[in-house]
Parts: C-alpha cells; structure tokens; sequence
C-alpha cells in the first residue's frame, strides 16, 4: 500500500510539473504575443489586429522605439547591416541579400507581380531613419527598393516617412522643450529667445537620442508626429 501511494502521489507531481511547465509556456507565448513578438522572436501581427510597422536602423533605435510604442497597434523592425541598393544590383543579389529577405517576410506581401497590399501584414509602413546623412541614405534604398520590387504598397499609400526633429532647444526661461526640423527653423526660434536666456541645443543623429516621452510626441503619436505620404511623390508606372 505504502508504495502504490507513493507512486499515486509522484504521479499526481508529475501531472501537476507538466501543467504547470504547459501553463507558464503559455503565459509567456502569449505575453510575447500581445507585445508583438512570436515564439521564436519574430514580427508577430496578432491575427486580424491593424498595426503600423515602424522600420528603424539597428538594435538601439528598435529598442527605444519599443519602449514608447502602443503594442496593440504598432511595431518595429530594425534593419541592420548595408542594405542594396535595388536599381543596381540584380534581381538574385536583391533577393540573397539578408537585410531585403527579412523585410519581405515581415511583410509578407509577396514582390513584383506578386506584391498585393491586401495581403500585408501592417495596415502602414513608416520609415523612421536617424535623421543624419546616413539615415537619408537608407531611406532612399528603402524607397528604391519599394519602388522596384512592392511599388502597389507606394501606389496604395501605404508607405510614409517620419520626420524627426534636427534640434532639441532648452531655454532657462522656456518650460518646455522646443523643436526645429531644419537650421531655419533653429534660427527663427533662437531668434525669438532673449539675451537673458541660457540656451542649450542638441543636435539629433540617431532615434535612440530620443527620450520615450519625446518617441510619443514626436515619433509615433499619428496626431502629433511628422509624416509624410510617399503616394504623392510616386507617379504610376
């Protein structure tokens, strides 16, 4: 009797062990879930949910962005490495090239005659590239790349750019932050300063620079960011 027991009762262990390594491996799965993240670390689009794609240049950019965003409606991809530019390069090297292979499967709207916007995984694309030299570069492969092998997503609106601000300005008799997208723009706004005022400046060069407040206001917030729709800079084919 003592051993039938003692088995009855590892029994019951062993089945209580394996619900609950079931339970917390579900928990997780669909912790990462909600977050936009499968199993296996992936872009996840919870089934029929419509969230905008954020692209941003490596990990840095990425991380920052995904501490600011509004999971159930918004995602990052963080593309790394050189990206090819698609005008040049040949139809094989476009698509062996790894930066390119990982933006067709997220979206997964198929590529030339097979591209079908109905078929993409986001309800919008917003390129948001540090805003330096580099940072256009790459936004122009990005577009070149569209343009050439998912052009019925440029022609459909549904790509855009965002556009971050240049300068972050802090005066001593201002409470808040102000912003200028262009050296014009910092000019004006030093020029409406007074003398009395201390005046520090900082130059953006990269979306990490950004504090998360700043990421919601000036970034991914629909109503306050910049964005510019790329349909109208495209015309048909």
């Amino acid at each position: 009797m003592v051993i039938v027991y003692v088995r009855f009762k590892l029994s019951l262990l062993f089945v209580n062990l394996s619900l609950s390594i079931v339970f917390f491996s579900y928990k997780a799965n669909f912790i990462k879930f909600l977050l936009g993240v499968d199993i296996n670390g992936n872009l996840s689009t919870n089934g029929d949910c419509v969230k905008e794609l954020f692209i941003v240049e490596g990990k840095s950019a990425a991380s920052t962005i995904q501490q600011a965003m509004h999971k159930p409606s918004q995602n990052v991809l963080a593309i790394q490495g050189k990206l090819i530019n698609a005008e040049k390069a040949t139809p094989a090297k476009v698509l062996s090239n790894q930066t390119c292979q990982k933006i067709f499967q997220s979206l997964a709207c198929g590529i030339n005659n097979d591209c079908n916007p109905n078929h993409l995984n986001f309800s919008r694309i917003l390129l948001l590239m540090d805003p330096d030299i580099d940072g256009v570069h790459t936004r122009v492969l990005l577009l070149t790349l569209f343009e050439h092998y998912m052009r019925p997503l440029l022609d459909s609106g549904l790509v855009s750019i965002i556009n971050p601000p240049l300068f972050r300005i802090a005066a001593s008799t201002a409470p808040n932050y102000q912003y200028a997208w262009s050296e014009q723009q910092r000019i004006e706004l030093l020029n409406k300063m007074t003398k009395h005022d201390d005046v520090e400046i900082t130059r953006f060069k990269g979306v990490a620079q950004f504090s998360v407040t700043e990421c919601i206001q000036l970034l991914l917030h629909p109503d306050t960011r910049k964005q510019i729709n790329i349909q109208a800079h495209f015309s048909p084919a």
